[in-house]
């Protein structure tokens, strides 16, 4: 179905073969999907749901690797928990993390 979704132009899918079609990265362009708003308040600029291509599957494919594995989700938000709990206990800004944050594992 195509529609509109905050002014630009969108198309709803449906079902299992929607579901297929989606998926194969040659029918989607993320990089102009979402509109700045959301970008700027949910995801940020860079976001896995922003880039196509190369950089998507190598984004995606680290952010999955998060969260396979039987306790890969529990360790993600133990990390996170710990983090804002720094956060909060230097005053810094959860969203500002250093280069030394990003190079740690979960």
């Amino acid at each position: 179905m195509r529609t509109r979704l905050l002014g630009k132009r969108a198309i709803a899918l449906h079902g299992p073969a929607a579901g297929r079609f989606f998926y194969e990265a040659h029918h989607i362009h993320r990089h102009s999907a979402l509109p700045e708003p959301v970008i700027d308040t949910l995801f940020a600029r860079g976001a896995v749901h922003t880039l196509d291509g190369k950089r998507h599957r190598s984004h995606k494919s680290l952010f999955m690797h998060l969260l396979t594995g039987p306790d890969r989700v529990a360790s993600l938000a133990a990390h996170v928990a710990r983090e804002w709990e720094r956060a909060v206990a230097t005053g810094r800004t959860p969203g500002a993390w250093s280069s030394s944050t990003r190079s740690r594992s979960c």
